[in-house]
């Protein structure tokens, strides 16, 4: 029998050492097989050469994306997997500007554009009840897994995605594209995926029991991260606030930067 899960990742250049050290400690039930694509292609293109290598060559049940910039704690794998579900990310941070959480929860009303509502008070309030996810900022788990960290979203990104082929066998390819008018190549390319899944009849789930850790540079961003923005930042004004005026903001639960998952 062959693996059950592939690990892909998609890159421009090298990744950092953390990410290949976090891959190598990564603990995987049945076993695993890597495949990358390198080069200049879009992030897009790169994720859809990817699925179809996975759909026709790996014969592995399970594809684990897995940015370059990503660095897992070694039972990221087993507790994705331990939900069943059959497209699960781990929680995420972005690595650049706010460090909000990756996570989309109700769109905008009114807005023309695809735009979603970050969880903000529901991921600082997970953080402030689980304090073993800041022991390590970046990647770090929850040992006993709480009945109560995998949460439905709207949206979220492909930073560190467990999907099974029965994904996408369900929608038609290309499976990532890249839509709206940012200049980063495959700027919103994650979206796209989501949205097409959930109208194949899935469910985006992020376990907020697991942080994966974004590089940016040798810092690993995570939950501290957060915290730390969180307290200086009115969100839905994007401006920083400092002393008294920051207890005057608790009321702004939600932010509709209009910014890229990466």
């Amino acid at each position: 029998m062959g693996a059950r899960v592939a690990i892909c990742t998609t890159w421009g250049r090298e990744p950092h050492p953390r990410y290949w050290k976090s891959l190598l400690g990564l603990r995987v039930p049945g076993g695993w097989v890597y495949q990358d694509i390198q080069g200049k292609q879009g992030v897009d293109e790169g994720h859809n050469w990817l699925i179809r290598w996975f759909l026709e060559e790996s014969g592995c049940e399970w594809m684990l994306h897995v940015d370059s910039d990503a660095v897992l704690h070694p039972g990221t794998l087993e507790r994705l997997l331990s939900w069943d579900e059959p497209l699960v990310s781990a929680l995420a941070f972005r690595r650049k500007g706010p460090r909000c959480p990756v996570v989309y929860i109700g769109q905008v009303e009114g807005d023309e554009e695809e735009v979603f509502w970050k969880d903000l008070g529901g991921t600082r309030a997970w953080l402030e009840t689980h304090l073993e996810l800041l022991v390590l900022n970046g990647p770090a788990m929850v040992e006993e897994r709480p009945d109560d960290a995998l949460i439905a979203v709207d949206r979220t990104g492909a930073h560190c995605l467990l999907t099974h082929r029965r994904v996408f066998e369900a929608m038609e390819p290309p499976w990532f594209r890249r839509v709206g008018s940012g200049a980063k190549v495959g700027s919103g390319s994650d979206f796209w995926f989501h949205r097409e899944a959930q109208a194949a009849g899935f469910t985006s789930w992020v376990d907020r029991s697991v942080i994966a850790g974004h590089l940016n540079g040798d810092w690993c961003v995570g939950g501290l991260d957060f915290l730390a923005w969180d307290s200086i930042t009115d969100w839905g004004e994007k401006r920083f606030v400092v002393g008294r005026e920051r207890g005057l903001q608790d009321n702004n639960e939600n932010a509709d930067y209009r910014t890229t998952t990466d």
